[in-house]
């Protein structure tokens, strides 16, 4: 993993080749999952599965699903 971005109870992390994986505690779906189920273990955010991700932030709960195209800076 080349980048590492941690919230309160969820962490984000970055292949080298782009692709994004979270995990951790998803009470309210902030995982990116459009579930409420925690992951344990990193699990590849399918929602941006052909997107090549460079840079992420995590806060609270900042990502949750639907908003993370716009906080998530992202190269196709």
């Amino acid at each position: 993993m080349v980048l590492v971005a941690c919230g309160w109870r969820h962490t984000i992390t970055v292949s080298e080749s782009g692709t994004m994986y979270t995990y951790g505690w998803s009470k309210y779906g902030q995982l990116g999952h459009g579930d409420f189920e925690d992951h344990l273990v990193p699990h590849k955010l399918e929602s941006l599965k052909d997107s090549t991700i460079s840079q992420v932030k995590a806060h609270s709960y900042i990502l949750r699903h639907g908003f993370m195209k716009g906080l998530i800076q992202s190269h196709t």
